[in-house]
């Protein structure tokens, strides 16, 4: 009860919820009140600096990718409409260490980064986490008739190893796009 609530007033007036307005200005962007789809690779917290909950209160259809499995119980509980798919995007097959911390902001798949920040003390757990491609997940996870209304990309450090992957799932994103998803109007690319 108390969600639905919540929901009701955000979808009733334009909060923004992620942490520079972003999404009210991406909804201006679109311009279309009639609800689609859309992906949030790196989405982190399902509402704290989200640049996708402003859509999913206004019945938007998400995608939400994430390598930390804690955020898994957060995406049920607070939205429970969304697919949340606990993976990174990649060379299909395979995986990476991930490196958590206790804020998990800083979480990461690039040791460069751990190790730019000095916090290889802070480590708090290492896993091994899968990666799809962006084109397994959109076809396991988008209906034939969905409209895919916009992308969004969260990275904390672009380095050569992680340049392969986006290549290829920008890629992956091409072929899915060009078979049934031409309505994707964004790819929205947001520095950290």
């Amino acid at each position: 009860m108390k969600n639905r609530i919540r929901e009701f007033i955000y979808n009733r007036y334009n909060i923004s919820f992620s942490k520079s307005g972003d999404d009210v200005q991406l909804m201006k962007l679109i311009n279309n009140r009639t609800p689609g789809a859309y992906v949030d690779i790196g989405c982190w917290h399902p509402v704290k600096a989200s640049n996708t909950y402003f859509f999913y209160v206004r019945g938007w259809k998400g995608i939400c990718i994430d390598p930390n499995p804690e955020l898994k119980v957060l995406y049920d509980q607070l939205r429970p409409k969304d697919n949340f798919v606990n993976a990174g995007v990649g060379e299909s097959g395979s995986s990476l260490e991930y490196y958590m911390f206790e804020e998990s902001s800083m979480n990461t798949f690039s040791y460069d980064f751990v190790k730019k920040h000095n916090a290889e003390s802070k480590i708090i757990k290492k896993l091994e986490i899968p990666l799809y491609s962006l084109k397994e997940i959109l076809d396991a996870n988008l209906d034939k008739n969905d409209r895919l209304d916009f992308l969004i990309l969260m990275w904390k450090v672009l380095i050569s190893r992680c340049l392969k992957r986006m290549t290829g799932m920008f890629t992956d994103l091409k072929l899915s796009l060009s078979n049934r998803i031409l309505h994707c109007r964004m790819i929205l690319l947001l520095k950290l």
